[in-house]
């Protein structure tokens, strides 16, 4: 029978969810573009279901994974934007859930309320161009931590230690499906493999590579999909080793120096994360130092925590791992930096459903250090980043020790100085959410919808389309048109690598008519002439002479449908 605040513990998490949803509530109802990068996973998908391959028929520099997902979840066609948007708010509030179960087995009940409280406090913030790449990389990153922490407890028992290389080749898949979804999101694979072959005190090679091998099987169905159609080599060239990315990073670092780099990388995490930054911290600093006695490694996650021995620790107690014990010394003592109620609750007060996961600390450092290299990718810090580096936080925040531990707001001190910090900043996330919630209620996409409804009623099943502005990618989903050209994206390629930060414009793009991309563009348009193009009002139209001469000779401009400067063109025999 669940004890009682197992029920109470389930049903508080259950609310959190429900509050998740009515946040998103918008996005299960609105159906548009929140982000624009939503029109290039469409876009993919519908060219997938055409019978074209991404890196092969179109220039991408995005992972597969949300492309193969989007030929599912977003309709007969691949691309109902409604239906994909619906899919990807269910995922995200089952990254919260997983979360939540996670932090139940590091660290119990009450954490996994707080982790997952805090967790909510901030996703839906962090992740509002909804329905993105790093939306469908939070859910199998989370379960592969929560597959890591679960085959960690199951490796000490001898009778249990198949199930236990089992889940770490599940784990590994998982960190696969997150690198398939998102490329820096597969940095989880990092400290997962850590845990699996470095536990406290011993190496475990056989662990390790059950995760390896999970993480190459699920890339297997994609590899076997382009290794069927010949062009396996285009997903090493397009997913693993993708020029373009590399350019567009090397590009962002080359302009930024280090001292720059590194307070921008520390503002931008104090700015989005501060109070899952300030409980963690708070946490790490209060953990508990020493070892845990053998009879304890091996409990289960609901089971009462063994009284901590009094007098010297056991002659094997070496042996035992020491960043992941309670609050004892090897002598047995609290040590002497301790308070006396948090040395008291640690010592013989410990919440009864708390279990004890060998090496759970160091791997919530190392995923945290994994996913802030993550987040500096291309050293631009966008706020969607950040989603990655949320999950741990929050379970290092939710630590019985840490600001969460019920002992330590007996004190005076930390209801005078850490409370109203905490309120602070709690209200902020807050408010955030609110703002977040009023954006997703407004379409970001009216010009797309309006021109991909005008070109769909013009145009047939066999014409392609050509559009040139990042606002514009959802015009290919909404006409249900293929590109006239393998360059459907612009950015980096026709135009300069876009130079913005997650608080600074980006500059005036500049075409670079010299470049591959611009000759390879012309060179399409002219073997297939596209029934109509549409370029943006912000394009650098007039810097790519060369188009320009290109339209004028087999194309007039169109002025059936005016939207803002957008320019549409006609091909002169239609």
């Amino acid at each position: 029978m669940l004890a009682r605040r197992h029920v109470g513990a389930a049903l508080a998490i259950a609310a959190i969810a429900g509050v998740s949803c009515l946040i998103r509530l918008p996005g299960f109802t609105e159906g548009g573009f929140a982000s624009h990068d939503v029109g290039g996973i469409l876009y993919e998908a519908m060219l997938l279901r055409a019978g074209g391959l991404p890196y092969v028929d179109a220039i991408e520099l995005k992972a597969p994974g949300t492309f193969y997902l989007a030929t599912f979840l977003a309709g007969p066609e691949g691309r109902d934007i409604a239906a994909f948007q619906i899919a990807a708010n269910l995922v995200a509030v089952a990254s919260l859930l997983v979360l939540a179960a996670l932090a139940w087995r590091l660290w119990g009940a009450r954490a996994a309320v707080v982790a997952a409280a805090l967790y909510a406090l901030h996703d839906a913030h962090l992740d509002s161009m909804d329905a993105n790449y790093v939306t469908w990389a939070q859910l199998p990153a989370v379960a592969a931590g929560l597959c890591a922490a679960r085959a960690a407890t199951w490796r000490e028992d001898p009778v249990l230690r198949s199930r236990s290389l089992r889940t770490w080749l599940f784990g590994g898949v998982m960190c696969g499906l997150a690198a398939l979804c998102k490329q820096p999101s597969g940095v989880v694979l990092l400290p997962v493999l850590f845990w699996a072959a470095c536990p406290p005190g011993r190496r475990d090679v056989r662990a390790g590579l059950a995760v390896i091998a999970g993480f190459l099987l699920a890339h297997a169905p994609v590899a076997l999909h382009y290794l069927a159609r010949g062009q396996l080599g285009a997903l090493l060239g397009g997913y693993v080793w993708n020029p373009w990315g590399f350019e567009y990073i090397a590009h962002n670092a080359a302009g930024t120096g280090p001292a720059r780099a590194a307070w921008e990388f520390a503002a931008a995490a104090v700015h989005f994360l501060a109070l899952p930054l300030a409980l963690a911290a708070f946490a790490v600093a209060a953990r508990p130092r020493g070892h845990v006695p053998k009879d304890r490694l091996s409990a289960p996650a609901d089971a009462p925590a063994a009284p901590a021995p009094r007098g010297h620790a056991p002659k094997d107690s070496s042996s035992v791992p020491a960043d992941a014990s309670p609050a004892l010394s090897p002598q047995g003592h609290a040590p002497k930096d301790m308070s006396k109620s948090s040395a008291s609750a640690l010592r013989g007060h410990a919440p009864k459903d708390i279990s004890h996961v060998p090496g759970a600390m160091r791997f919530l450092l190392a995923w945290t250090a994994a996913a802030m290299l993550a987040a500096a990718t291309g050293l631009r810090f966008y706020k969607g980043y950040w989603l990655g580096v949320l999950p741990p936080l929050c379970l290092l925040a939710a630590a019985p020790w840490g600001a969460g531990a019920p002992a330590l707001w007996r004190r005076g001190w930390p209801r005078l100085i850490v409370a109203p910090l905490v309120l602070a900043l709690t209200m902020r996330a807050a408010w955030a959410l609110r703002l977040t919630r009023d954006d997703r209620a407004r379409p970001h996409d009216e010009g797309a919808r309006a021109i991909g409804r005008w070109l769909g009623e013009r145009t047939g099943p066999d014409d392609t389309i050509w559009v040139w502005g990042w606002h514009l990618w959802g015009v290919h989903a909404y006409s249900g048109r293929l590109s006239a050209s393998r360059i459907y994206k612009t950015l980096g390629l026709l135009t300069t690598t876009p130079d913005d930060t997650w608080r600074s414009p980006a500059g005036p793009a500049k075409v670079l008519t010299d470049g591959p991309a611009a000759q390879q563009l012309l060179s399409d348009l002219a073997a297939a002439p596209p029934a109509f193009v549409a370029i943006g009002g912000t394009a650098p139209k007039h810097e790519f002479p060369a188009l320009r001469r290109f339209l004028a000779e087999r194309y007039v401009r169109d002025h059936g449908l005016r939207f803002g400067k957008v320019e549409i063109w006609r091909r002169a025999d239609r």
